[in-house]
């Protein structure tokens, strides 16, 4: 176990990347990716924003819920502010989420954050 647990931080560090695949309860499945940009873009990044603390990290949460189908959300969080782009599988579904909008807006702005973009997309999440 100790071996496993070692073996996934040095994968954490050289790939920046950090996945968990499972259950949220039987049958439920997820995705859950955190992520740092390639070199390349850190670069430019550091260039445009400054120090290395001001990075981006993306986020990325798959499911498929028994009500609502196959929804993903992606969140970028840098320097720049919040970016959020939810993609569904239902129109209904997407209006949903547009419906609450100004209430994922508002829970940003009190944790300190500014939601920047937003946006919702129909079709298949991978």
């Amino acid at each position: 176990l100790l071996g496993q647990i070692v073996s996934k931080q040095l994968d954490v560090f050289e790939f920046r990347q950090v996945a968990f695949q499972g259950e949220l309860w039987p049958g439920q499945s997820f995705i859950l990716q955190i992520e740092q940009p390639p070199e390349e873009q850190r670069t430019e990044e550091r260039q445009a924003y400054g120090s290395e603390e001001e990075r981006t990290w993306h986020t990325r949460l798959a499911m498929d819920l028994p009500s609502l189908g196959g929804v993903e959300a992606r969140l970028s969080i840098g320097p720049q502010g919040v970016s959020l782009h939810f993609v569904t599988e239902r129109g209904d579904v997407a209006q949903l989420i547009d419906t609450h909008r100004t209430r994922l807006q508002q829970g940003f702005l009190s944790a300190g954050l500014s939601l920047n973009q937003f946006q919702i997309d129909r079709g298949s999440h991978d």
